[in-house]
């Protein structure tokens, strides 16, 4: 087998076994007996079935080098150029693969029968005569400080390995020789895959230090002209084929149809199956894609090798399944599905004369790793093991003639049929010391990959070395690196208990855990300040009873004329029997006896339901009926919509005239409720308590039946008092209120100024809608804070006359999805302004969190920002664990300033909002499901 660089290594111990046994019983190894025919030279010959997908996919991106097979070999000694050129000379008139480019053949005639996929002809090798002369370039770096010599070899190997090749034109193999100093030189080599593979660099290597110790010898006893490659006969065995003999048997193979049976097998095999899995990437995939790849690394301890090693004995299994089956589960959780497709490598030298070939003979298998039913990791483990042993012993079907088969989905940005792929690694390529000269591997990575994500494991005495070669255009290194600390974390926890069901494996290392529960989730801080609305005010009136409270069009209202009105309405209120718990319906429209309305009810110890007057009748009779609303402060032009309801109407205009003039039901009084603006702090006989209904607001039910949700007094306390913290809002603010009262964040623009002072400027009814008449307002009453939804802020930002809103100190963008140009056309025109992206339904007491957009923000998104206090914030997968960092999952939002629930409807809020078992010691803590 190869990873993903194209290293090998072979199958070996119960594995083999294993997959020998399943052979000999579907009768493979007879089949096999047939050796390869050697056939006489010809002109041309037919790509096998793996170059010819190659050779396909460099027409489709000509001047590619992402299937460039490089090899760096470091050589510590004296070193002889001229053996090691006539070396390489030797090895290719040795290795016909290494002669060979590739052409397209003429068009076939219509009486040829060529069965071609290609309309202008079919692409055929063409081997160059033995007497091929390879090419040593040297490049002289001795000069160089040696600090500096690492950095130029490494910047070296790179640019040549991304070097594209010609394969028409050739050679398909060069070299270039860095020389660091006398003793110290460093190879560089580079194949096309069409005629390579990771084996085969194995093979390169082994046989070129014979042939170079041939060559020295050869010179050191006749001279220079015995180092030629004709001078170095019988240095290395006849090979039995060649490259070409294998591409010819395999397509003669499958015309015979003697692979229907395997390829029937994979049909089954993979039906259903996902074959274009997007893992949680740090950006989406691009539609052209560069290519671009990375490389990381993890070392695992020793403990954790000897614990996969004991799992997979202990269940019949080899460490490759083991560490196969924990991958699956791992990707469930990063986006990919329970049930999905993961590659791997194997050799392709089954054949005994094919083991000592270069060429292209590694093929890729199809792995299906079906976790779907939270099995345990046993349970898990056997299913890999049936698929890996049913893979190995089908084998022989060239993943290029499955793909052919299945049909996928054809892209140049993925892959086909998978884009995760995992190798097992037993051993790392070792040095190969000669007389006078040692040669050791080192790493030559290309920076390209095709795949997502390609998974390295080595399992060795001394630990687990995790390497992954990635995407860079989809993933950071970070985040990759974070994969693999969670994939060692996967596989410890298997280990240790097997017999656990894979949602209860969690991935997350403790650092990572406190992170997310503890560090980006804190909990509530303690706010000063009584956690009842209307004493909150009553304590801004005492410090400025005179200051202007309310604008209204030409309407004015201090502090103490708004507490004079609402204390006398509360104490009517109280007398009509509202009181804790007991709802208020307003219908009315902004202005300020809206204002009064909602302080007296709250004064009064009730909770305000708002009411729109433009819902139709239905909703409106049905949020009366559900909620159960016995009283209704109503404008006189609206208190006909309720004819009906039987529910007890109190007229506003008692608010402005100081008469009630009659319920619903007829009746009459002629009590005076307006008294001077006498006012004094603690007026009010408040007897609600913070856990109290303070409103009542119904979902707008596009998603079925609305919903009441229900908010206590201490949960919209906790958000208002950590707003006036955060963004300081003092006596000298004006607060634009321009959000309908059937919407939470509607309590921010009043009670935001009311509580600390501000002036509260009351758009007019339908007005929040004229953004020219909004942008008259903001100037003519200099306004510093408002908010405004990002596609009003779009058609705010298009009016005449911003000059004039100069004011603006703070805005709030909330209910839609902020876009980064957008943020960036605010800063643009109000560089002085700050501008936050809210987010918060309305469960969640008004806001959630909050974002402060850098002036001129560049990411492609912009988040919903960091939980408020009082507030939590969580992303749990599909079994209530945290995400891990990066990965999708549902948004929860903990803490104690949430809604009561539902109003009626004790089995949604069940299951909406859940224990909070991430809150230690809190009992009764909550998290709301999104």
């Amino acid at each position: 087998m190869s990873d993903a660089s194209g290293r090998s290594f072979k199958l070996t111990g119960k594995r083999l076994e294993l997959l020998q046994a399943l052979r000999r019983e579907q009768g493979l190894a007879s089949a096999r007996a047939e050796r390869i025919p050697r056939l006489p030279p010809a002109a041309s010959y037919p790509l096998s079935f793996a170059q010819q997908r190659l050779w396909f996919l460099d027409r489709l991106m000509p001047g590619s080098a992402a299937y460039n097979v490089p090899l760096a070999i470091r050589l510590t000694g004296g070193l002889d150029p001229a053996a090691l050129a006539a070396a390489f000379s030797a090895l290719a008139a040795r290795q016909a693969v290494l002669r060979t480019t590739f052409v397209l053949m003429p068009p076939p005639s219509p009486s040829s029968g060529s069965s071609s996929v290609f309309v202008d002809g079919e692409p055929a090798q063409r081997v160059a005569p033995p007497d091929f002369s390879a090419r040593l370039a040297l490049v002289d770096g001795s000069a160089l400080p040696a600090h500096a010599q690492a950095g130029w070899v490494r910047r070296r190997a790179a640019e040549f390995a991304r070097r594209p090749f010609d394969l028409a034109r050739g050679p398909l193999l060069r070299l270039v020789l860095l020389r660091l100093d006398a003793g110290a030189h460093v190879l560089l080599a580079c194949l096309h895959h069409t005629i390579s593979d990771g084996w085969s660099l194995q093979i390169l290597l082994r046989e070129i230090a014979a042939l170079y110790g041939a060559a020295v010898a050869a010179r050191n006893g006749s001279g220079a002209a015995a180092a030629q490659p004709a001078a170095l006969p019988g240095t290395l065995p006849e090979l039995p084929i060649q490259y070409t003999d294998f591409a010819c048997w395999q397509r003669d193979q499958a015309r015979a149809g003697s692979l229907d049976d395997q390829l029937a097998y994979w049909r089954g095999q993979l039906a259903g199956a996902p074959t274009v899995v997007e893992l949680a990437a740090d950006r989406p995939r691009p539609a052209v894609p560069e290519l671009r790849g990375g490389v990381t690394e993890l070392v695992l301890p020793a403990a954790l090798a000897g614990g996969v090693r004991e799992l997979a004995l202990r269940h019949g299994a080899t460490p490759f399944m083991v560490l196969l089956g924990a991958l699956g589960a791992l990707l469930a959780r990063h986006g990919a599905p329970e049930d999905l497709l993961v590659g791997t490598l194997v050799a392709g030298r089954h054949r005994p004369e094919t083991e000592g070939l270069i060429g292209f003979f590694a093929n890729t298998l199809v792995l299906r790793v079906d976790g779907a039913g939270d099995p345990t990791f046993v349970e898990l483990l056997a299913r890999v093991r049936d698929t890996t042993l049913g893979a190995f012993a089908h084998q022989d079907v060239p993943f290029e003639r499955l793909v052919e088969q299945l049909a996928p989905e054809r892209s140049l940005r993925h892959m086909p049929l998978f884009q995760v792929l995992f190798v097992l690694q037993n051993m790392e390529p070792a040095a190969v010391e000669i007389p006078g000269l040692l040669m050791t591997p080192l790493p030559a990575p290309t920076g390209l990959t095709r795949l997502d994500l390609g998974l390295t494991a080595v399992l060795a005495d001394d630990g687990l070395t995790l390497a992954a070669e990635y995407g860079a255009e989809l993933f950071d290194a970070t985040t990759v690196r974070r994969l693999l600390v969670r994939f060692g974390r996967l596989v410890e926890a298997a280990a240790a208990a097997p017999e656990v069901r894979l949602s209860a494996l969690s991935p997350l290392p403790a650092s990572e855990r406190h992170q997310l529960l503890a560090e980006w989730a804190p909990g509530a801080v303690e706010l000063p300040g009584d956690p009842l609305l209307h004493r909150l005010f009553e304590a801004a009136v005492a410090a400025g009873p005179q200051r202007l409270a309310l604008i209204y069009g030409q309407e004015r209202m201090t502090y103490g004329e708004l507490n004079g009105r609402a204390d006398a309405l509360a104490r009517r209120l109280r007398e009509l029997g509202v009181g804790p718990e007991r709802t208020v319906g307003l219908l009315m429209e902004r202005r300020p006896a809206l204002i009064v309305a909602i302080l007296a009810v709250l004064e009064a110890g009730g909770a305000y339901l708002p009411l729109a007057a433009d819902s139709p009748a239905d909703r409106l009779a049905f949020v009366l009926d559900d909620a159960a609303v016995h009283l209704v402060i109503a404008d006189p032009d609206l208190a006909p919509l309720l004819a009906g309801s039987g529910v007890r109407v109190l007229d506003a205009e008692i608010i402005d005239s100081g008469l009630e003039l009659g319920a619903a039901s007829g009746s009459a009084s002629d009590r005076p409720v307006a008294e001077a603006t006498k006012s004094s702090a603690g007026a009010s006989q408040t007897v609600a308590h913070p856990a109290n209904l303070c409103y009542v607001i119904y979902t707008s039910g596009s998603t079925g039946r609305p919903k009441g949700v229900m908010v206590p007094h201490g949960a919209v306390s906790a958000t208002l008092r950590w707003r006036l913290a955060r963004f300081g809002l003092t006596p000298a603010d004006c607060v634009l209120q321009n959000i309908a009262f059937t919407f939470d964040p509607s309590l921010w623009q009043i009670f935001g100024a009311l509580l600390s002072g501000a002036r509260l400027v009351l758009v007019p009814p339908g007005a929040h809608q004229d953004f020219s008449g909004l942008v008259r307002t903001i100037a003519r009453e200099r306004v510093t804070i408002t908010d405004l939804a990002p596609s009003m802020l779009r058609a705010f930002l298009e009016q005449d006359g911003l000059e004039g809103c100069g004011s603006l100190r703070l805005l709030f963008a909330g209910g839609e999805a902020l876009e980064p140009e957008l943020a960036r056309r605010f800063a643009a025109r109000f560089p002085d302004a700050e501008l936050y992206n809210i987010y918060g339904p309305t469960e969640a007491a008004i806001d959630a969190s909050t974002w402060r957009c850098a002036p001129r923000p560049a990411a492609a998104t912009l988040p919903i920002g960091a939980p408020i206090s009082g507030k939590r914030l969580f992303v749990l997968c599909r079994d209530l664990e945290p995400a891990p960092i990066g990965v999708p999952g549902e948004l929860f939002i903990g803490g104690a300033a949430l809604a009561r629930g539902y109003l009626g409807r004790p089995e949604l809020t069940a299951e909406r909002f859940l224990p909070d078992p991430f809150s230690a010691g809190d009992p009764g803590a909550r998290r709301y499901r999104t």
